[in-house]
């Protein structure tokens, strides 16, 4: 089945002498043609994208090749011609057919805002929008939900908590729109949204024509031809407080179903790092503001960040997160491997650079028969002696506390005079001025347990598929 576009689509792709497309040509056809479909047995694109076949002749074009690029993407390019524009929603063309009488395939859409397979959490909104938001679905129906703990865990991420976070006051009230019925889930999507309050854009007016060192500002605009400079758009943390409140629905879901839960602390800032065994760590203990739940070790952590926020500088360090009451059988043994979707979870946190579950990076200095973790029967169930698997083996849970780390890069924004250049290749010197956190750690744990919560909550309703 071909999906024909309109006829002014046409008119543009036809045009042989032109090399600009009428910008509202596309955006026409896509409202158009709707959804995808499938004749014969031909299945013309996945639904959340849309492919139209455009017949048209083309002297002097190059067939057979395949053009994409973030700010000339089109539906043909000229041998004669440099460049050539479409909507910058278009990401790839392609040349099919033979001689001049060719049809080029467009496909459309942003991949890369919903995350999981059945309970499944797509974000919307950037740094200094009028709000952000969410939409979970696939959550069962009956669960009961808590929007007060669904408050708590968006502050204990919120800005402006502490002296060792980000100036900027954002409440982070979610408001619930739907899916949520007298403190039940109704089956329906859940929709929240977050209102931003406290953006000061003007602080950013310096950084309209600079990329700043190892921010997204560069890869941003080379992928979309575009960019919110004011603090980031939808590249910033910001986006991360939609995952908190998905992952304190994930929490909720998780706690009720399996009695699972997921603590996460900092356990290194800098060179300050954690040396106690995380089975003696009291998680009674009300979190501080470093939330590291070792007194001693956490005032430590609190001097190195103090020091780097008094000079204008950031500091790195990492998160650890212990999951408790997970049973075995989470997780698929191939791609869909249990700590593989953690680690993507994960890493998909903003400055996260690594990620290690069990004994990690240690078990390439080790023997198999020290790593090898041996079994034995307990509570009539089978259980290891020791885990350096994480509580994974071959992808799946095997019932044991499941254990990781991740790994997160100093804040990229500091006070420092540092080198760049601008969007048309001048060299430049930025120094960066708004609010910024000297470190991230602290407000980082609620992210790292919500986007375990996820994988989690998401496996836990796909392992119910898998027999009778």
């Amino acid at each position: 089945m071909v999906l024909k576009c309109p006829q002014r689509c046409k008119n543009a792709a036809q045009n042989p002498t032109g090399t600009t497309a009428d910008p509202d040509v596309n955006g026409e056809a896509i409202s158009e043609l709707g959804t995808a479909q499938s004749e014969n047995g031909k299945v013309i694109m996945p639904a959340a994208t849309v492919r139209f076949e455009i017949p048209f002749s083309v002297p002097g074009a190059s067939r057979n090749g395949t053009f994409a690029g973030p700010s000339t993407p089109c539906a043909y390019r000229s041998e004669s011609k440099s460049s050539c524009s479409y909507p910058k929603y278009l990401f790839l063309t392609s040349w099919l057919g033979n001689n001049n009488q060719s049809q080029v395939s467009i496909f459309a859409g942003m991949a890369g805002n919903t995350f999981g397979q059945i309970f499944r959490l797509t974000t919307f909104g950037e740094s200094h929008g009028a709000a952000i938001g969410g939409i979970i679905d696939g959550c069962p129906a009956g669960l009961e939900i808590s929007t007060e703990f669904i408050q708590r865990e968006l502050d204990r991420r919120r800005p402006g908590q502490s002296d060792l976070s980000t100036p900027r006051k954002e409440s982070d009230t979610v408001e619930i729109l739907s899916g949520i019925f007298e403190g039940r889930t109704t089956g329906q999507p859940i929709a929240f949204v977050i209102r931003n309050a406290d953006q000061r854009s003007k602080d950013y007016g310096k950084l309209k024509d600079v990329y700043r060192p190892s921010h997204a500002d560069y890869t941003f605009e080379a992928k979309y031809g575009i960019r919110d400079h004011r603090g980031g758009g939808r590249s910033s943390a910001r986006e991360t407080a939609c995952r908190v409140a998905g992952g304190a629905v994930a929490k909720q879901l998780l706690s009720a179903a399996l009695g699972a839960e997921i603590r996460g602390y900092v356990s290194a800032v800098a060179e300050a790092r954690l040396e106690v065994p995380p089975e003696t760590l009291d998680f009674s203990l009300p979190e501080n503001e470093v939330r590291c739940p070792h007194p001693e070790t956490a005032q430590r952590m609190r001097s190195l960040i103090e020091g780097a926020r008094d000079s204008g500088d950031t500091l790195g360090g990492a998160v650890s997160c212990i999951i408790t009451g997970v049973p075995p059988g989470l997780g698929e043994p191939v791609f869909d491997k249990l700590h593989a979707d953690l680690g993507k979870a994960v890493l998909s946190i903003n400055a996260v650079k690594g990620f290690e579950i069990g004994s990690g990076f240690a078990a390439a200095g080790m023997r198999g028969s020290e790593h090898n973790d041996a079994f034995e029967m307990h509570d009539g169930k089978p259980a290891t002696l020791t885990n350096h698997s994480g509580g994974v083996q071959g992808g799946i849970s095997n019932g044991m506390n499941i254990n990781f780390t991740a790994a997160f890069k100093p804040v990229a924004s500091i006070k420092t005079a540092q080198k760049t250049v601008t969007r048309s290749g001048e060299a430049a010197e930025i120094e960066i001025g708004g609010r910024h956190d000297p470190c991230v750690l602290p407000r980082a744990v609620p992210i790292v347990e919500a986007m375990a919560a996820l994988v989690l909550a998401d496996h836990y309703l796909r392992n119910r598929t898998v027999k009778l």
